[in-house]
């Protein structure tokens, strides 16, 4: 599934509160607590896409 717009759109029942979009720069800044398997998913995901 792909999206053309940045806006996040939760299913139902889902919380919106505290979700962001993550540059690659996120992923790893200590100040958002990313776990270390979620970095390594994420950053090969990115990687994967180009971004």
């Amino acid at each position: 599934m792909t999206n053309n717009t940045r806006a996040i759109q939760p299913g139902e029942g889902e919380r919106k509160d505290g979700i962001r979009w993550f540059t690659k720069e996120d992923l790893f800044d200590p100040h958002f607590q990313v776990p270390p398997d979620v970095q390594y998913c994420a950053n090969a995901a990115l990687d994967e896409l180009g971004s």
